[in-house]
């Protein structure tokens, strides 16, 4: 125990003075009395006030006396320090992602996270710092406090649950970063353990108290969602659902479209499997919603929308004299419809929404999305001689551009030099300099150094998605033909002149979004279902596009194995803060009731 105030101590010489009182003579006036049967009552009376005698028992003397002793003890703020549950540094990551939203753990994984955030917060003394991290697909920090839980309690509060992926890897480089001296640093996670895959053993510079809330749960889910025929008098609908569970699971899948219920089906789903279901939709229907009942522990996952009507269709016109190669792969987009024309016969057409140009530079280039193949020698475009190129290799390591294309074995006889080219930004490079540039200004742009005929790359299976990446950056695909999951960054094309757009969510809400060019993108996708886009000036544009929860990953509520978050070597352990308990306010009660038992005392006579 400690004393916090030891001066004030002084105040114990009140105790004395007190005391002392009660042996002071009392000095009376003398005075006649008519009968000597009075003298003895005076005798008591003189007895009691004459000082240096031994104290007679007094009640009032005895309370007052403690109540001034326990005052001057209240006045030394006497105080200990408990060793707190708490590091000098507690980092409480707390997952918010989708899955957290399971109520298998009432009322729901995430809210007990917050519980249990909280009551760490509630242990905080005043030399104890706590950092608050969410865990979700962009981890970041919410509050940090010494001494004052308040800034922390109130982003707790306001902290909710959203539909992303859990991106762990990057909360413990946050938190890492946030962590100071590790051996002052003690890590808490609260999540479920379902993250995003990060290949190996994690490891901090300081100890980790890994709580895992939840356990394994079953979940049935709606995985796909496919249309065909829109055009035909009856659209079909073929609709996955898969069971995460260890049961077989019977559901039933309600059908509605354009908001009338039109089915209602039983589905049997086996353990650890799927069933796939076909509804025919009504002609003219703009979008359906699907949804199992009774819903489970996780809801987000039970319901799925897509879009009926025939999506939009975007003109492509390639010129050239004859490339089989380019038209089918370009052809192969089911929103593109493609024109061939001979390079004699081009003419710049407005409407057009994309130009592909093989072996041909036009006399002035289009103000539309356009990409150029084989390219003449042209001091403008900086494409100079022929030379003879090494392996192609990307430029740049996750290049979206060349996902899931695989240049291993691909022989190219001659390319353009595009070494002095100021043409964009380089995505696929060789020995001898770029081999595939692309523009990111409006309009969008791409430059292939080579002639495709002179190369086996149209040979290869990474080839028609080499195309469809670069048309989709091109030309961004109709969002009503796009898969999108929550969190992801739609594209929408407005066309030309459009001055602004608007999209509409699926609670109603609305939000503006500047168009570029004739693009736009909206990043606000944090809910599931139907949003409507609507763009103003030059071509006035109503589409829409949907949100659905189609990831196994935040559907399968079975338990991974224990998260294996390592100390890194050498890492110490972290030492306990020490939080100040003053005893102070209960002694200053205590003294309360001791004068009110006197003032009682007092006034009923001793």
């Amino acid at each position: 125990m400690n004393l916090l105030a030891p001066a004030a101590a002084l105040f114990g010489l009140a105790i004395p003075a007190i005391v002392g009182m009660y042996f002071l003579k009392v000095r009376r006036p003398e005075q006649e009395i008519a009968s000597t049967f009075l003298w003895q009552r005076a005798v008591a009376d003189v007895q009691a006030t004459t000082p240096w005698q031994r104290i007679r028992k007094s009640w009032l003397l005895l309370l007052q006396v403690i109540a001034a002793l326990l005052f001057t003890i209240a006045l030394v703020r006497p105080a200990t320090h408990p060793a707190s549950a708490l590091a000098s540094h507690t980092i409480i990551v707390i997952d918010r992602s989708a899955t957290m939203q399971a109520t298998d753990v009432a009322p729901s994984r995430f809210e007990n996270a917050k519980t249990q955030a909280g009551q760490i917060i509630d242990q905080m003394g005043s030399s104890s710092r706590v950092t608050l991290i969410s865990l979700d697909a962009h981890p970041r920090v919410l509050a940090s406090s010494t001494g004052d839980p308040h800034p922390l309690r109130d982003a707790l509060a306001s902290l909710s649950s959203n539909l992303d992926a859990a991106d762990l890897v990057s909360a413990l480089s946050i938190a890492t970063a946030a962590g100071g001296s590790a051996r002052e640093t003690r890590l808490v996670l609260l999540s479920d353990g379902i993250t995003l895959p990060h290949g190996s053993d994690l490891s901090v510079p300081f100890v980790v108290d890994n709580r895992v809330i939840g356990s394994s749960a079953d979940n049935c889910a709606i995985t796909a969602v496919a249309v065909s025929g829109q055009t035909s008098s009856a659209p079909k609908i073929g609709v996955h659902v898969a069971n995460y569970g260890t049961r077989d699971a019977q559901r039933s899948l309600e059908v509605r479209v354009d908001g009338h219920l039109i089915d209602a089906r039983p589905v049997s789903i086996a353990a650890a499997s799927g069933a796939d279901i076909t509804i025919a939709a009504p002609h003219g229907a703009d979008h359906v919603d699907l949804t199992l009942t009774p819903h489970d522990v996780f809801p987000a996952d039970d319901s799925a929308t897509a879009v009926l009507r025939p999506p939009q269709t975007y003109n492509v016109t390639l010129v050239t004299a004859k490339n089989l190669y380019l038209q089918r792969a370009l052809g192969l987009r089911p929103d593109v419809a493609v024109n061939v024309v001979a390079p004699s016969a081009y003419k710049f057409d407005p409407t057009v929404d994309m130009y592909v140009f093989d072996g041909f530079l036009p006399p002035s280039l289009p103000s539309v999305p356009y990409w150029i193949t084989a390219p003449p020698k042209d001091s403008h475009l900086g494409t100079g001689d022929e030379v003879v190129p090494g392996a192609p290799r990307p430029e740049a390591a996750g290049d979206p551009l060349l996902t899931d294309v695989d240049l291993t074995g691909v022989h190219i006889a001659q390319t353009r030099d595009l070494r002095a080219s100021q043409f964009g930004r380089s995505v696929m490079d060789s020995s001898v300099g770029p081999l595939l540039m692309v523009g990111d200004n409006s309009p969008r742009t791409a430059l292939l150094g080579f002639d495709l005929h002179q190369s086996d790359l149209p040979l290869k299976t990474g080839f028609p998605i080499l195309v469809d990446h670069i048309s989709h950056f091109l030309l961004p695909g109709s969002a009503e033909t796009e898969r999108h999951s929550p969190g992801d960054i739609v594209p929408l094309i407005t066309g030309a002149g459009s001055s602004s757009a608007t999209v509409q969510k699926p609670d109603g809400s609305r939000s503006d979004i500047a168009v570029v060019g004739d693009a736009a993108v909206y990043d606000g996708t944090d809910q599931l279902g139907l949003y409507h886009v609507a763009a103003k000036g030059g071509h006035d544009l109503n589409t829409e596009f949907v949100i659905n929860l189609f990831d196994p990953l935040r559907s399968n509520l079975q338990q991974p194995p224990p998260l294996k978050i390592t100390p890194a070597p050498g890492a110490p352990t972290p030492t306990a803060s020490e939080s100040t308990a003053e005893w102070w306010p209960w002694i200053a009660l205590l003294v309360l009731a001791l004068l009110a038992g006197e003032w009682m005392v007092f006034h009923r006579g001793e």
